[in-house]
């Protein structure tokens, strides 16, 4: 998975460093014994020769009994919050504030023709409102949201998106196609998904 992050617009990828394996050295192992010749010339009664080797026996066994099920995977796409409520980079920081206030989100993209420049947090907002010296130098949409913006798409398996949420301590996640943003994923959806579908329990 690449990590697509927008600074001011800017589309910058990142493509996922290979973890570097360690190479142990193995020690000798101890020759297989000898098949002896007469072994399984006797039939079943199916008519089918049994194995020669008890230990091929038993692998055959455990074979047929594993679960050869394929395990579940969910996808951004489905627990995002598709078009999600932006605002233009132009909007003021009263804007912003009675949209985070009459709507139960904390983040807001901060777009320019559907291209997102960055993202504010109501924490940002209160931040500002809480420094003392706010009044002086009077800030714009831009100055207190945060940029560069890391996204991911729709496609992206929710293992990895919720693995990002928690390295880059971040509360969401915008989603794009073709640098345009479609939806949102928040920690609160990858919760939610926890306790909805119960599948996700074969994570682990």
């Amino acid at each position: 998975m690449a990590i697509i992050s927008f600074d001011m617009g800017q589309r910058v990828i990142t493509p996922e460093q290979p973890t570097a394996r360690k190479v142990e050295r193995t020690g000798a192992i101890s020759p297989a014994s000898a098949i002896h010749p007469n072994a399984g010339s006797e039939t079943t009664p199916a008519g089918h020769n049994p194995p020669r080797n008890p230990a091929i026996h038993r692998y055959q066994q455990q074979d047929r009994q594993q679960d050869n099920t394929p395990r579940p995977v969910l996808y951004v796409a489905e627990l995002m919050t598709v078009s999600p409520t932006t605002l233009p980079a132009t909007a003021t920081l009263e804007e912003a504030w009675l949209c985070l206030r009459e709507h139960p989100f904390r983040h807001l993209p901060v777009v320019t023709e559907q291209r997102i420049q960055g993202l504010l947090s109501d924490r940002d907002l209160l931040t500002y409102y809480a420094s003392p010296d706010q009044h002086q130098s009077p800030a714009t949409l831009m100055a207190i949201a945060s940029h560069p913006v890391m996204c991911v798409e729709a496609h992206t398996d929710i293992r990895q998106a919720a693995a990002l949420l928690c390295e880059q301590h971040i509360g969401c996640l915008p989603v794009v196609e073709h640098d345009l943003i479609t939806g949102i994923l928040t920690r609160s959806d990858c919760l939610r998904a926890l306790s909805r579908y119960p599948e996700i329990t074969l994570w682990v």
